[in-house]
């Protein structure tokens, strides 16, 4: 715990001070947040500890994470890669590097991850690298990603034509020297889970694409950080479970001396497969969106409901707290929210995001601990 309070003083003094809004036309109405001046954001109306005048500060701040970066990336657009979550194709390979996740259902009762990466200048491989969904890329614009897959859904790429998603395929419009396949992988887990990707392949797509790289004109992330340490204030979250299917139930323990949510599946902690580390997480978010069947999907697809408004917890240091999430359209940053709708301001650190069903919420604990029963 000593290690992590050390961590968060690091970003101490980084935020230009203003008191929470609940008018949320005030409170996004400041400046965007992919400058610097824009990452030093509002300290939470619920923080306890004062920024030290001593603490040094750091040059670079990563706008992903809210902690030091080595160079700046204030505005840089991230990278999204859609990567495979079936039991087979675990474990996944360069998925403790993301910044922040999020999971979603897909058909079949499955779920996919998509990873973002601020920098990805140093990332040597990632995978296995699956298809897109239409509900994925609207979480890839709440960042102005760049979106990176390999096929996709028939919905999925009526979206990409008609809305212009800037994005790298390795299925259709396969660009050389990007993907590649992992023999081992192929051999153990099958042909469909070995396409990987790395720094070298990335750069190479977004030289050959000629995309834009740096974030839109006034972009505001979703996700702002305060620069004073808070518990959120709700009940006891010392252990989180969100069973998504009868296939699939996420488990996250709360491990008091890192500081973070060390995250379970399929009965057994995640691992990235390169390193043997347990995927762990400081911030924890739970948005409840409407999931529904594709009427005549012979696939079984399903739709999920981005935009509008909802509801959802922001777990952190084994608390939850209530709060709001909203979304003017597709192609618009998602906005969290505070209960009285100011906005809710992250603590510092990797963030792991769950897009919930009703029946995910429905079989959704939160507990100070995990039963041993």
């Amino acid at each position: 715990m000593k290690k992590r309070i050390l961590l968060i003083l690091l970003c101490l003094g980084m935020c230009c001070q203003f008191a929470a809004c609940t008018n949320r036309e005030e409170a996004f109405e400041a400046t965007p947040s992919p400058t610097a001046s824009a990452l030093n954001a509002a300290v939470s109306p619920t923080a306890q500890n004062s920024p030290s005048p001593d603490a040094e500060l750091p040059d670079y701040i990563n706008p992903l994470t809210g902690l030091p970066g080595e160079r700046d990336l204030a505005g840089q657009r991230p990278i999204a890669v859609m990567i495979n979550n079936a039991k087979k194709a675990t474990p996944q390979v360069g998925i403790s590097k993301a910044d922040l996740i999020y999971e979603c259902l897909m058909e079949g009762g499955y779920t996919r991850l998509m990873c973002l990466f601020q920098d990805y200048s140093s990332l040597e491989e990632i995978g296995s690298v699956r298809s897109a969904r239409d509900y994925f890329l609207d979480f890839a614009q709440n960042h102005d990603a760049v979106y990176i897959h390999a096929g996709g859904s028939p919905q999925a790429y009526v979206q990409l034509k008609e809305r212009g998603i800037d994005h790298v395929d390795g299925v259709n419009g396969y660009i050389a020297d990007t993907f590649y396949r992992d023999e081992e992988r192929r051999k153990t887990m099958g042909y469909e889970h070995s396409l990987m990707i790395g720094a070298e392949g990335i750069q190479t797509a977004l030289d050959t694409k000629k995309f834009r790289l740096e974030l839109k004109d006034g972009f505001i992330s979703p996700v702002r950080f305060t620069s004073d340490a808070y518990l959120p204030e709700g009940q006891e979250a010392g252990y989180v479970k969100i069973k998504y299917s009868g296939y699939i139930t996420a488990e996250f323990d709360y491990d008091e001396q890192s500081g973070t949510y060390r995250r379970s599946q399929f009965g057994q902690p995640h691992i990235d497969g390169a390193t043997g580390e347990t995927l762990s997480f400081e911030n924890l978010l739970v948005l409840f969106m409407p999931h529904s069947n594709i009427p005549g999907d012979e696939a079984g697809r399903i739709a999920v409901s981005t935009t509008g408004y909802g509801s959802g917890y922001y777990i952190y240091g084994g608390k939850a707290m209530e709060i709001k999430w909203e979304k003017d359209s597709r192609d618009e940053p998602m906005k969290l929210l505070l209960e009285d709708g100011g906005e809710l301001l992250l603590n510092p650190g990797k963030t792991f995001v769950s897009i919930a069903s009703e029946y995910a919420r429905k079989n959704m604990e939160l507990a100070q601990e995990r039963s041993t029963e």
